[in-house]
């Protein structure tokens, strides 16, 4: 399983370089976030974490706990990014909503349809069918961000056989979702232009 864009961590990565990877980053989002004297301060108020090990994070020394891990993925979109990618699940990333837009529909329904009385008319919204299986959405997803993908790239990401895999690809294809341009080696699938 590689990637030329390292979006997520190898198996064979040892438990140190995972934490040392996972510190290195939230440090650069933390440090990304937030500037001047009183950042540590404003870290532990927002997750709770006792200010020593706040002043660990946003140095680079140490990693957070699991705990604190999910609440600052809760917190910063990009600690949540940056756990999707090291899982390898950077895929989900497109489908993220804001904590807060969640909650003010949950609390407020017609706030939700009130976006979408605000896109102008001729806007192409893109859409899938929503009865296309998590490894379509991938393959959808990896197209939109000009990887090149094959059915083999399901087989190797999913675990799935190449004649499932196949399947998958084909079906999306018959959908008129993508299509397949250049010679049968060389080519590749591409996303259709609607």
């Amino acid at each position: 399983m590689s990637r030329k864009n390292n979006d997520y961590i190898f198996p064979s990565k040892t438990h140190e370089k995972i934490e040392a990877q996972i510190t290195q980053e939230l440090m650069k989002i933390l440090r990304n976030h937030h500037h001047g004297s009183s950042c540590v301060k404003w870290i532990c108020r927002k997750t709770g974490a006792h200010e020593r090990a706040v002043r660990n994070w946003y140095e680079g020394k140490n990693p957070p706990s699991s705990g604190h891990l999910i609440i600052l993925a809760q917190s910063y979109p990009a600690v949540l990014q940056m756990i999707l990618k090291m899982t390898g699940h950077g895929y989900l990333i497109p489908y993220i909503v804001p904590l807060d837009k969640v909650e003010a529909v949950a609390a407020d329904p017609k706030r939700g349809a009130e976006s979408d009385q605000n896109v102008p008319i001729n806007v192409p919204i893109k859409s899938w069918p929503t009865d296309i299986n998590v490894r379509q959405k991938w393959f959808l997803v990896e197209l939109g961000h000009s990887v090149k993908v094959s059915a083999a790239s399901i087989t190797e990401r999913w675990g799935v056989n190449l004649k499932t895999a196949k399947r998958d690809v084909s079906d999306l294809k018959e959908r008129g979702l993508i299509t397949f341009n250049g010679a049968r080696k060389s080519g590749h699938y591409q996303l259709a232009e609607n």
